[in-house]
């Protein structure tokens, strides 16, 4: 039984590394990259090299105990530990962020009462487009405000108006 769980992991492992290749939005791309004879077809053979590598990794990481096969246990302490690491991350951003969202609120709060106003807020932007400190918005500052915008924005998943900009 324990041989059939074995296996049955193995080949969901395989098979959820499969499915990357068929998820492109351009199949052509997945056949090009598999096809190694050059035919315009993937045969189960080019497929299975291709994935071998990929699978054999994720078996590899999954077999904690390095005997060549993975256990239900095995996958469930590997996947945990992947877990562990991600939400170790998470709280690491999340800490950053919430830095980055009180050195932010302290700028906007211009008299230092501990809340922001909509002319607070109305200053510290125009503060930030403002380059030169001039006291006047030109056509490049905005211009260059936009481009920081979108750059901020593709980094950040394409999120407006967050505080901690």
């Amino acid at each position: 039984m324990q041989h059939l769980t074995t296996k049955l992991v193995a080949f969901l492992i395989i098979c959820s590394a499969s499915t990357t290749a068929f998820a492109s939005r351009d199949g052509s791309r997945a056949v090009t990259r598999l096809d190694t004879d050059g035919d315009g077809l993937v045969s189960l053979d080019e497929f299975q090299a291709s994935e071998g590598r990929r699978g054999g990794r994720m078996l590899e990481d999954a077999d904690l105990n390095g005997d060549g096969t993975v256990t239900l246990e095995e996958a469930n302490e590997a996947r945990n530990e992947r877990m562990a690491e991600r939400q170790e991350e998470m709280a690491e951003r999340m800490a950053k962020m919430a830095t980055r969202l009180q050195e932010t609120f302290a700028k906007m709060d211009a008299n230092g009462d501990g809340a922001v106003t909509r002319d607070e807020m109305q200053l510290f932007a125009f503060s930030r487009i403002d380059e030169n400190q001039d006291g006047y918005l030109s056509a490049d500052e905005f211009k260059a405000a936009g481009k920081s915008r979108k750059m901020h924005q593709n980094q950040h998943g394409g999120k407006q108006g967050r505080w901690d900009s």
